[in-house]
């Protein structure tokens, strides 16, 4: 049976109990006893131990925390705001955030993609907006108008970065549509988050992040917007 457990799947706490559960792994020696005990409280793990590895993401939008409007489907790995605007009419913004976050003080580096199946449209231009938000987000506004939100915007020919508590906004990336990728590559370490278009590297793109950050994406309609974890 042993060969078909995965143990790079499980985290110290999981894998210390399915040790003592299992008497073919079970041993009372004093130097394992002090390994394992070593790696239980030096680890940090989220309050439920998700599967996968220790600090990765679970590839799905948060359900429990969505903005009015929004759509989540593909087992969740899907977010759609599929309301088309009607010329003249400004529709507001919705954020979704993904349902895990990552903790900077488990360290290491994590990629995630989210594919832009389609822009959203606001005041009658094509808008994307990717990002990461803090523990407290409004998921009923948008990103650029959060208080603990970074992000990366697509809008009118333009691309930008908007970072909490500045008004200025620093050109950056280039203008997103309809097929791109674009990936967030965090350094838990460095506490920094660097962004790539289509595998093109444009360098860090925000610092000195909190603990606990989600990442996220503001909708317009009809904006759809897939999410793709790397390891």
């Amino acid at each position: 049976m042993i060969r078909h457990v995965n143990f790079l799947l499980l985290c110290p706490h999981r894998l210390s109990t399915l040790v003592h559960a299992i008497s073919a792994l079970g041993t009372t020696a004093p130097h394992f006893l002090a390994l394992a005990h070593y790696a239980c409280a030096n680890t940090v793990c989220s309050p439920d131990h998700p599967s996968g590895y220790r600090g990765r993401m679970h590839g799905e939008w948060d359900q429990d925390h969505l903005g009015i409007g929004l759509v989540v489907s593909d087992n969740g790995a899907c977010v759609e705001y599929p309301h088309r605007p009607t010329v003249g009419f400004l529709q507001g913004g919705r954020t979704a955030r993904l349902s895990q976050p990552l903790t900077m003080s488990s360290g290491g580096h994590h990629r995630l993609s989210i594919v832009i199946e389609r822009t959203g449209v606001y005041s009658q231009q094509s808008l994307t907006e990717v990002g990461l938000v803090g523990a407290r987000f409004n998921e009923s506004i948008a990103l650029w108008t959060a208080q603990t939100g970074w992000s990366f915007q697509s809008y009118g020919g333009k691309s930008f970065l908007v970072t909490p508590n500045r008004n200025g906004r620093d050109r950056y990336g280039k203008v997103i549509v309809n097929g791109d990728v674009v990936t967030l590559r965090l350094d838990m370490n460095e506490r920094t988050c660097a962004l790539e278009i289509n595998g093109e590297d444009f360098g860090v793109a925000w610092k000195d992040l909190p603990d606990k950050v989600y990442p996220a994406v503001t909708l317009f309609p009809p904006a759809m917007y897939r999410i793709v974890t790397e390891d």
